[in-house]
C-alpha cells in the first residue's frame, strides 16, 4: 500500500485539475484540440487509478 501512495496522490491530483480544466471548456464552449487531449488524458488517468487500486486489493487479499 505505502509503495503505490505517491503514485496514487499525484493521478489524484492530476485527475482534479483536469476536471477543472474539462469545466473550464465546457463553460468557455471551447472544444479544440486541447479539449479533446483532456479527454484523453482523463481516460488514462482514472485508467492508472484503477489499476493501481486493484494491485493494492491483491495486496491485501495476499495477506
Amino acid at each position: 500500500m505505502y509503495r503505490h501512495k505517491p503514485i496514487l496522490v499525484i493521478l489524484v491530483w492530476g485527475l482534479i485539475i483536469e476536471v477543472i480544466v474539462m469545466v473550464y471548456y465546457f463553460i468557455k464552449g471551447y472544444f479544440a484540440f486541447e479539449f479533446y487531449l483532456n479527454l484523453f488524458l482523463i481516460f488514462f488517468t482514472l485508467l492508472g487509478i484503477y489499476l493501481i487500486f486493484k494491485q493494492i486489493v491483491k495486496e491485501i487479499r495476499k495477506r
